[in-house]
């Protein structure tokens, strides 16, 4: 159908870098930075769509709007699920196994229909170039699978946007469709983003071999642990604190290699196709009560049947078959990881509570549980108690030493670097923080120092990246620093005990870990990712303390100042007291961190409640 160009808007909305390469005749309005794949050109032809994160009023509002249609939702789709598999799990059951994906799935939805409803609340009217449905659509097969098509893929973020403004339209807003062909082969060769490569495997002899290989380790340790009380999912320690737990608990240590890890389980659902019909026979019950946001809601209750992953659905039976050589039977189980990604863990977990009675104890695998949101606290919900590194913030959290640092003793020999930590950035908002300029911030922070610090300062300032990226303005990041950019995996933990002083530009895990070892400095705006108001005592101690700063042109006026004399600073009495509260407050460790955990967890295994 031919499109009257005179009735064209002169505004044209861009979702993704798909779209963004067309030209049109209307002045582009791009969705994100992501659509110009995050470049820092001053000649821009377009207009960038408001961040819809930074307001932190309205992203407190739309938390906890989505913290109670979450639980709505739950129940809706238990039934929903139930029907569709012809089974008759309770609610308990199927919360277990979807709501970390529905948590991540209603906090992306939500945070796109934002950006476009802010488009047309200010534009009024936009064109939008459209691709066939059947060329662009994909249904994320598990968990793990939609989080790395939300952050990281053209088409999936693409098919979500173009959904939501076909919705839009028939509550006749002005959109105008301008419709496209849509050569597969020949857009995607110009992306080197990794979407889902990981799906890709072979079936050659030698994988065969040592998947076998990995099934028969599995089995035997099954078996040496099957009269095992307590069940811990192995990545909440690291290796020898998690061999020691179980000596101490006079238990055999259940390593799995292949049963609960996400990387292999889903070749399971690797071929299990979509059935569409299918999923439209039975119908989602709609008694969502909440009259903020009707219109998404809406939106919602007419899309999220095609969006469940195939797990939950196509595939469910082979889901739950592969979970059957699993006899054991443990009146514990612990998990900082594989409740996140695993979904024969989940499974496994739901029926060992349901039919067995078990105690399902969920434990942080990192720093952040300060943060007000921390998008897993909420999956908190699921399991019976929750281990934090941060002091409580409710009856169901305990607080016991930081189960990543376990004697924790390493310091720094205070060698000539300035490192610079960066944090990870994502591609497309993976939640409603959207953390969307995260190279722009460390870019930006670079830039400065690079301009400010002292000569003898600069040459010894090195970028440590928690991920190596190759889109953005990390280019420009190499550019500027050429070989002190450490273009390695693992690179903090290689670089952290050779580092003179550490700049962490995110408040998480590493700045947790860097500041058990030596001077540390956060880089950070506090106030875009605000606290959880009870630390905002601590926070405003380390700001004083000159060790938390919100722009780079203070931290490099006090870097230089302390270059010389770091101990000086890092050792005195106001800083040390600081650093001290900080760590009982936000990941506590202990002289013997061991027998805390031993008797909470013998403690549990005893009582009822």
């Amino acid at each position: 159908m031919s499109i009257n160009k005179e009735k064209l808007s002169k505004y044209h909305f861009v979702a993704t870098e798909i779209d963004f390469k067309i030209h049109t005749d209307g002045k582009k309005i791009i969705a994100g930075d992501w659509c110009n794949n995050y470049s820092c050109s001053e000649n821009k032809n377009f207009e960038v769509a408001e961040d819809v994160s930074k307001d932190i009023a309205s992203r407190e509002k739309d938390d906890e709007f989505v913290k109670d249609i979450k639980t709505q939702y739950c129940e809706q789709l238990s039934l929903y699920l139930n029907k569709f598999n012809k089974e008759n799990f309770h609610a308990n059951f199927w919360k277990i196994l979807i709501l970390s994906w529905l948590n991540n799935y209603l906090q992306t939805q939500l945070y796109r229909w934002r950006i476009v409803n802010n488009v047309l609340k200010d534009k009024k009217s936009i064109s939008f170039f459209s691709f066939p449905d059947q060329d662009v659509y994909k249904c994320a097969i598990d968990t793990i699978n939609y989080k790395q098509l939300i952050r990281s893929d053209n088409e999936f973020n693409y098919f979500h946007f173009k959904r939501i403004l076909k919705y839009l339209k028939k509550k006749d807003y002005e959109i105008s469709f301008i419709e496209k062909l849509y050569n597969k082969e020949n857009v995607l060769k110009d992306f080197d983003i990794a979407s889902t490569v990981w799906l890709k495997d072979s079936d050659s002899l030698l994988r065969k071999i040592k998947i076998y290989f990995l099934e028969f380790i599995d089995t035997v340790s099954l078996f040496l642990s099957r009269k095992n009380d307590i069940f811990i999912d192995d990545k909440t320690f690291r290796k020898k604190d998690y061999l020691l737990i179980n000596i101490y608990l006079r238990q055999f240590p259940t390593y799995l290699l292949k049963i609960f890890n996400w990387r292999l389980e889903n070749r399971v659902f690797k071929k299990v196709k979509i059935d569409i019909e299918k999923r439209k026979i039975f119908n989602l019950n709609y008694k969502i009560n909440n009259s903020k946001n009707a219109e998404f809601i809406d939106y919602i209750n007419s899309s999220i049947i095609y969006d469940i992953p195939i797990c939950f659905l196509e595939g469910f039976s082979k889901l739950k078959e592969s979970i059957k050589k699993i006899k054991n039977k443990p009146k514990l189980i612990l998990s900082s990881i594989k409740h996140h990604h695993s979904e024969k863990f989940k499974f496994w977990v739901a029926d060992s509570i349901l039919n067995n009675n078990t105690k399902f104890i969920t434990a942080s695998h990192g720093a952040g549980d300060f943060k007000k949101f921390n998008p897993y606290f909420e999956l908190g919900d699921m399991a019976h108690k929750r281990v934090t590194w941060s002091e409580p913030r409710n009856n169901k959290e305990i607080q016991l030493p930081a189960n990543n640092f376990f004697n924790f003793k390493k310091q720094r020999k205070y060698s000539k670097y300035l490192s610079y930590a960066d944090t990870r950035g994502v591609f497309f908002p993976e939640r409603l923080t959207g953390k969307r300029d995260v190279q722009e911030f460390n870019l930006n922070n670079i830039k400065k120092f690079n301009f400010l610090l002292k000569k003898k300062i600069q040459k010894n300032l090195i970028y440590l990246p928690q991920e190596i990226p190759n889109w953005g303005s990390i280019f420009k990041i190499k550019d500027i620093l050429k070989n002190n950019y450490i273009n390695e995996r693992a690179s903090f933990k290689k670089y952290l005990l050779k580092s003179k002083i550490v700049v962490c530009g995110y408040l998480g895990t590493a700045f947790c870990e860097s500041i058990l070892t030596g001077p540390t400095i956060l880089l950070y705006d506090l106030n875009s990712d605000p606290n959880y108001e009870k630390f905002d005592k601590i926070f405003k101690k380390l700001v004083k303390s000159k060790i938390a700063f919100s722009n780079p042109e203070d931290a490099s006026l006090h870097i230089n100042n302390i270059w010389d004399s770091v101990d000086k600073w890092w050792n005195s009495e106001e800083v040390k007291n600081t650093i001290n509260e900080f760590i009982q407050q936000a990941s506590p460790i202990s002289n013997n961190p061991i027998k805390p955990w031993i008797k909470f967890l013998k403690k549990e295994v005893s009582s009822k409640d």
